[in-house]
């Protein structure tokens, strides 16, 4: 059989600050003496000034320039552009899963170029825009 255990219900009229206050001591709420003062911070050497975040670090990396040797003539271009340009080699060559990666980033760049037809900001009337969604091929009826 399982055994179970109450839970402790706090009761009213606990233990009290040390100064004698009307002030609750418990979960949560630290005698008055042991709280951090006005100004004070629970983390006082906080992050380092100059610090990076992990995306900061990220895009500087990805956006550094390298040389990348094409044929006969260097050129300085990005890593983020050296890895795009690594894969749709691979992919002429056949791999299979650079080609899958390189076509799907194709269309999800694509589909966030296209202007949105039902932002409500374009039109002017209801009519416009019922028109410019009958040119997109989406009927009202």
């Amino acid at each position: 059989m399982i055994e179970r255990y109450r839970r402790r219900v706090p009761q009213k009229g606990g233990p009290r600050s040390s100064s004698g206050a009307s002030y609750t001591v418990g979960y949560g709420k630290p005698p008055k003496q042991h709280q951090y003062q006005p100004g004070q911070s629970g983390n006082s050497k906080g992050r380092p000034k100059g610090a990076k975040s992990t995306s900061t670090l990220l895009r500087e990396t990805l956006d550094r320039k390298i040389e990348v040797r094409t044929g006969a003539t260097v050129r300085k271009v990005s890593v983020r552009e050296a890895i795009m340009i690594r894969l749709a080699e691979a992919a002429l060559k056949g791999d299979i899963k650079s080609a899958h990666f390189l076509l799907q980033r194709y269309d999800i760049a694509a589909e966030t170029a296209k202007p949105n037809v039902l932002d409500p900001d374009r039109y002017e009337t209801v009519e416009e825009a019922i028109e410019a969604l009958a040119k997109e091929g989406i009927h009202i009826d």
